[in-house]
């Protein structure tokens, strides 16, 4: 199983067989590029990592929690960096958020039971 806590929240045990997968951007300085004979010159000032989590689907809490994780403009984020070959916590960002109900139920007023699919999410390093 995947590791994988946001704010510290585990959030281990709801991701898919899946889990999560990562990219790496290199951020190149401004001088980077081609010149007129078509040579690539490049600067790279810094790496980045791109991690894109694959939830199942989720409580109505578990939902509640990560809604509430992904409103602020930071997350700390505790995963495996294959990197690293270490567990690490880094800040990452993201831009999008959102959730579709599945199987959701309303028992009383304000109480709703059942879960919702988020898919994935990406978040990128600060």
């Amino acid at each position: 199983m995947a590791l994988l806590k946001l704010n510290g929240i585990d959030f281990s045990g709801n991701l898919t067989p899946e889990g999560y997968s990562f990219e790496r951007f290199d951020i190149d300085d401004e001088n980077s590029g081609r010149t007129m004979d078509a040579i690539m010159h490049r600067a790279v000032i810094s790496r980045k990592t791109q991690l894109k989590i694959d939830f199942a689907p989720l409580t109505t809490e578990k939902f509640h929690q990560l809604t509430n994780i992904l409103e602020n403009t930071f997350v700390s984020v505790e995963y495996f960096s294959i990197k690293a070959n270490a567990v690490v916590t880094e800040t990452f960002f993201n831009s999008k958020r959102g959730g579709n109900a599945l199987r959701l139920k309303r028992a009383r007023y304000n109480d709703f039971t059942g879960l919702w699919t988020v898919g994935s999410i990406n978040l990128t390093q600060r």
